[in-house]
């Protein structure tokens, strides 16, 4: 097992010409706060899956969307990762009929873009089936492709978010993701994302009947990344069974954020072809 400690901020910085890398048109930030790994580091191995759910606030059959996917989670314990993308015309405020809330994202408008659903709901089963019809999926779909997902058993790649420090003085939260080759990936290129969501906001939220519920309580919210995007590739990997690195990365909590009820979800996904092989999602507070 090979284990890889980061270098400190300040040779970081000096080499931060090094840490850029051009991905199409944008420039990703392949850098890291320093890390380190050690024998306790506890890796969850067991596949799990990830569900991005396109939604919006004036879409009336959002919750019948999210529900399905609530559903989903909750008759698979820890092993079904939510996430509520808020994009499209449905996501934008309506004042004048008291949807006030805006919970859009640079983020999450560009990658409802970039999947281009059919509709809203919609949504993504371990990012599954890029480039053809079936990439962004019905909500009824959803559960059979999670249920394929799980059979795999063990993942390609185990990861670990044991660390996580919050400083509630000057709003900082830092991670620092671990990852651990599984089985061989050494023909893939494999990157991470971190993203922050938040949940039990509550807002109104149009229902099925067009009727107003102003008490709904919206979960697992998309509120930003880390590291952008399409994150970053994990860093030195070769692929090879065994090998284990980290990458640490910190932002700044927003004021209108409720600390205890952000989460973490962190992915390992295949950058040319999307499909994820593993999704670790944390309580930044206990």
């Amino acid at each position: 097992m090979r284990y890889i400690k980061f270098l400190i901020p300040a040779l970081a910085v000096f080499l931060a010409s090094c840490d850029e890398i051009e991905e199409g048109e944008r420039i990703i930030d392949n850098s890291c706060e320093e890390c380190s790994v050690s024998g306790d580091d506890i890796f969850v191995e067991q596949k799990n899956a990830f569900i991005e759910e396109f939604t919006g606030h004036t879409c009336n059959n959002c919750p019948t969307a999210n529900a399905e996917a609530k559903k989903i989670s909750d008759e698979n314990p820890g092993r079904v990762i939510l996430l509520g993308v808020h994009a499209s015309n449905f996501a934008i405020p309506n004042p004048a009929e008291g949807y006030f809330a805006d919970f859009r994202t640079e983020i999450g408008t560009d990658y409802f873009n970039f999947v281009n659903p059919f509709g809203v709901p919609s949504g993504l089963v371990d990012r599954l089936d890029q480039g053809t019809q079936t990439f962004a999926k019905p909500y009824l779909f959803w559960n059979t492709v999670v249920e394929d997902v799980l059979d795999a058993g063990t993942a390609d790649i185990g990861v670990s978010v044991q660390d996580i420090q919050f400083n509630a003085a000057n709003g900082s939260l830092t991670v620092e993701p671990k990852f651990k080759v599984i089985n061989e990936l050494s023909d893939r290129r494999v990157f991470w994302t971190a993203f922050i969501a938040e949940n039990k906001i509550k807002a109104p939220q149009k229902l099925p009947d067009n009727s107003k519920d102003t008490s709904y309580v919206h979960n697992h919210v998309l509120r930003g990344s880390f590291n952008g995007l399409w994150g970053q590739p994990i860093p030195d990997f070769t692929g090879v069974p065994g090998d284990v690195s980290c990458c640490a990365k910190t932002i700044n909590v927003e004021n209108e954020w409720v600390p205890e009820n952000l989460e973490i979800i962190v992915i390992a996904y295949d950058r040319d072809t999307y499909e994820v092989f593993q999704t670790v999602s944390v309580q930044v507070l206990p």
